[in-house]
């Protein structure tokens, strides 16, 4: 940070020069422009600054600079091959499976590039997936929470990405700049830190083991079939419209109870539940708040018990374009 403010009062100061004026203009421009905060945006300055300093140098040290350099350079584009190859081969891993069975991409970047060229598609947020569909996961791509339609993911491959380079544009725990400043400030990062780690999950089936389903409980993920999102602060989960869950069914007749929270954005007031496609309840709401929906005591048959519920509007904001309906804390068959 000190060596770069250095340079911008050095170019403020001797402003009538067209290299300083270049980097002032674009500096300011990218402070407009550039809300991402990604290093290499700045890239168009780097010549002209190293063209003002090889002025201002001897030939001795910049001999020395230019080797120092070309090392640096030269060792950074190994690592960043090394980067990309490692997506490139595990996408050639998994043409087969893109080929005989439908495979999500839970990552960009690279890896999004080479396995959308074998066949794969790129993974919504909160979208359900299915038994025998594959998801292909990167650790550090911005990968999106996904529900399992009931399933469960089962382990089929992984690979982690490194390089024995010392040297890192961007990495799992790299605190490079070069993507994005929510890694960090600097240019590059000097680690053995693992790039990336990449897994091949296949769905297989799964067979609900709670009755009693709280929001926050491990099996939640497998029990959801679709229409709820990832868990938030430890307790509870924005459902869209509609949604679907799978519930053990219970020993004796039961009724199913419903927990749920409307906050004052939400315009859903009416709520339906459905068990194995036949209506068991139904509430309308005066207001906002926390509220219980109970049905009759109930006795379902089966391994599983298929759970709809919806609501009667759903909304999104400027700041999340989610379809959300309700705030959901828990679902299941209990006399509590």
């Amino acid at each position: 940070i000190a060596v770069g403010v250095g340079i911008l009062i050095w170019c403020a100061r001797n402003w009538r020069d067209y290299l300083a004026q270049w980097v002032l203009i674009f500096f300011a421009g990218a402070l407009v422009l550039f809300f991402a905060g990604s290093a290499r945006y700045l890239l168009p300055i780097a010549l002209p600054i190293a063209i003002l300093a090889t002025r201002r140098i001897g030939p001795r040290m910049l001999t020395v600079a230019f080797g120092c350099s070309l090392a640096m350079g030269v060792a950074l584009a190994i690592v960043n091959y090394q980067h990309w190859n490692g997506y490139r081969e595990f996408a050639q891993a998994h043409a087969k499976d893109a080929a005989a069975h439908r495979v999500w991409i839970n990552g960009e970047w690279g890896l999004r590039f080479y396995l959308e060229s074998e066949g794969g598609l790129p993974l919504l947020m909160g979208q359900p997936v299915h038994v025998r569909e594959i998801v292909v996961s990167s650790a550090l791509g911005y990968p999106s929470s996904f529900t399992t339609a009931g399933g469960a993911l089962a382990l089929t491959d992984e690979r982690t990405i490194t390089s024995p380079i010392p040297l890192r544009l961007v990495a799992l725990e790299g605190r490079s700049a070069y993507s994005t400043t929510m890694f960090g400030l600097r240019p590059f990062d000097i680690s053995r830190a693992p790039i990336d780690h990449l897994r091949a999950e296949v769905v297989i089936e799964h067979k609900p083991t709670l009755s009693d389903l709280p929001m926050s409980a491990p099996e939640a993920e497998q029990q959801i079939v679709s229409g709820v999102f990832s868990l938030e602060n430890g307790q509870w989960r924005w459902m869209g419209k509609t949604a679907v869950l799978l519930l053990k069914p219970p020993a004796q007749r039961t009724p199913l109870v419903l927990r749920l929270f409307i906050p004052d954005p939400a315009p859903a007031r009416s709520v339906q539940i459905e068990a194995n496609d036949q209506l068991i309840a139904s509430q309308t709401f005066p207001s906002t708040g926390s509220f219980t929906v109970t049905s009759s005591p109930w006795t379902p048959v089966g391994d599983a018990v298929k759970i709809t519920i919806s609501v009667d509007k759903s909304f999104s904001t400027q700041s999340d374009n989610r379809q959300l309906g309700v705030i959901l804390t828990s679902i299941g068959f209990t006399g509590n």
